[in-house]
């Protein structure tokens, strides 16, 4: 029987963390796609409360710029890597991976600030696309 394929979403730090395990994903058989959020490190913190607590230049000391390229570190592993920075080359690349035997690394390319901003403009479209009724039970307001 075919493979079920398996996809992994990481952020940038995650993958750069964790590269030792390329060694052991470039011996897969069947198909895995590792998504790097490359949004240039440690943006996550922007969602926490410290980011409107500290100045601008304090919070600077959070994030944590890399300067290392995905396609490099997937070059060292023989692993194949796509780099997109629209959908429509995200989900081509995804179907092109999920074809693939064996791992490859699509490097999702995205702005650098904004995450905080976009995701609350998307509870806020989720907040008013889902009625009461719809909103899955045990959801309070």
């Amino acid at each position: 029987p075919p493979a079920t394929p398996a996809a992994l979403l990481l952020g940038d730090l995650s993958f750069l963390h964790d590269v030792g395990g390329l060694a052991a994903a470039a011996r897969l058989r069947r198909p895995l796609v590792l998504v790097v959020v490359n949004n240039q490190g440690g943006r996550i913190f922007e969602q926490l409360p410290i980011a409107d607590a500290v100045t601008p230049q304090v919070f600077g000391h959070w994030l944590t710029p890399q300067d290392w390229q995905p396609s490099a570190v997937s070059a060292a592993f023989q692993i194949p890597h796509r780099s997109c920075s629209t959908v429509d080359q995200l989900d081509a690349a995804l179907q092109e991976a999920l074809a693939h035997p064996g791992a490859t690394v699509v490097e999702a390319l995205v702005p650098a600030s904004g995450a905080r901003e976009d995701h609350r403009l998307l509870q806020q479209e989720l907040a008013r696309r889902l009625t009461p009724s719809e909103k899955p039970p045990g959801d309070r307001p």
